[in-house]
Order: structure tokens, then sequence, then C-alpha cells
């Protein structure tokens, strides 16, 4: 059993994920049906689980209740097109380095779960937030 934040990961019958928001009730979150990964290892880190059993080696992007997740961005020849799990004030922020990143917030961003951005060649870098 691994802990991360709320969440309570066991690898039973597949990697099994509990809310423990009220500890004398833990509800079932999520379930990855993996019978072959029983009381095998794994590891949690972010949204990311990665199991290992006689099989071989599964890497699971875990999406629990209120997880804030960036869809791969869509390309086209004049236009970058990013979506999310949009909702009342998760917004979008960019900067242009992550070295030192001045994160800014993307006009328009705040309570859709789509935004269309012009293509241009300067470096970017996107993230959501909650506050």
């Amino acid at each position: 059993m691994q802990v991360v934040d709320r969440y309570a990961y066991v690898s039973a019958g597949g990697l099994n994920v509990f809310d423990l928001t009220n500890p004398a009730r833990p509800a079932l979150a999520g379930r990855y049906a993996m019978d072959w990964a029983y009381g095998n290892s794994f590891s949690v880190a972010a949204n990311t689980a990665v199991v290992v059993g006689p099989l071989g080696l599964a890497v699971l992007d875990i999406e629990l209740p209120g997880t804030l997740k960036l869809n791969p961005p869509v390309l086209s020849a004049n236009s970058l097109t990013l979506s999310w799990n949009g909702g009342a004030g998760i917004k979008l922020q960019k900067t242009s380095s992550l070295t030192n990143p001045d994160w800014q917030e993307v006009a328009g961003s705040d309570g859709v779960s789509q935004l269309e951005l012009p293509r241009d060649e300067a470096a970017a870098f996107f993230r959501l937030i909650q506050p």
C-alpha cells in the first residue's frame, strides 16, 4: 500500500485507489484492473503509477476526481489548441522558461475547458492552477 495526498493505493486484483478524506470510511475512487498485478510492486508519483508484475511493467495515468489534467496539445498550421478538465476557478498559465518561470494567466482561460491560441515559434510551457 502507498498513500499519496488523500489517496491510498492498494495492489489487490489490480490497482485500487481509495479516497481517505474520511479515514473512518475510505471510499473506492478508482480501480485499474490488472489481475496479474495482485500483490506485486508498484509506485505512485503525481498522477502516474508504475506496476511491476510477472508479466511485465505497466505505466498508468491515474485520473481521480478533482485532479487537474491538461490534455495533449493539438497543432494546426496557425494555432495551438489546449484542452483540460475545466471548470470555474481553473485557469491556464504560461511561461517561456522553466529555469526562472514567470507564470502569467492566459486571458480567457477561467471557467472554460478549451482554448485556441495563435501559433508562434517561441517556447512556451503551460500549467493549470486552481487557486
